[in-house]
């Protein structure tokens, strides 16, 4: 179906996974990239000056988290998540492309109730801080209903489009 525009749904859903991928990965090589920097840093201090960054260990921390919760959008979207495939050569792609939306569904009420339980977490720890950041909690836990509600928009799209491939007769 298109739209106004002449683009069509899938289309515009396409655009938003793409857009989703694409930011993820530049937000995720940023925080690994400044994961970088300070850990080459901290090791420069403590061993040429007897000296470090206090903060560093709770910053790798947080950075790594984020990272992984970001990029974990687009291994769901390029079907780079370890699979097991064994016995699919013996399945027909239809019962692979159902059997994969119902895995799918699962991973979606995980990801639900990742989203509002982390939610809350993170809304909940607002006013308590970090020992040696000394940032909000809000801001490491963000990255569980964050990176979750990727991955569910990846799984959805995935979903959709699986669906609509069914229905046309494609594999």
């Amino acid at each position: 179906m298109k739209t106004k525009k002449g683009v069509s749904r899938m289309e515009a859903l396409t655009k938003i996974s793409d857009i989703i991928s694409w930011v993820s990965k530049i937000a995720a090589s940023v925080l690994i990239g400044a994961l970088t920097i300070v850990l080459v840093l901290q090791v420069i201090l403590r061993s040429m000056f007897n000296s470090g960054l206090a903060w560093s260990v709770e910053f790798s921390t947080f950075a790594i988290i984020w990272a992984v919760m970001l990029i974990s959008n687009v291994l769901i979207k390029n079907n780079e998540l370890i699979t097991v495939d064994f016995f699919d050569h013996l399945l027909s792609e239809r019962f692979k492309k159902i059997r994969n939306i119902i895995y799918q569904v699962v991973f979606i009420f995980l990801l639900v109730i990742m989203t509002t339980f982390g939610w809350f977490q993170a809304v909940g720890s607002i006013d308590k801080y970090t020992s040696t950041l000394g940032i909000s909690w809000f801001y490491p836990y963000l990255s569980i209903p964050i990176g979750s509600a990727l991955m569910l928009y990846q799984y959805l799209y995935k979903i959709f489009f699986n669906i609509v491939t069914i229905k046309k007769g494609g594999e």
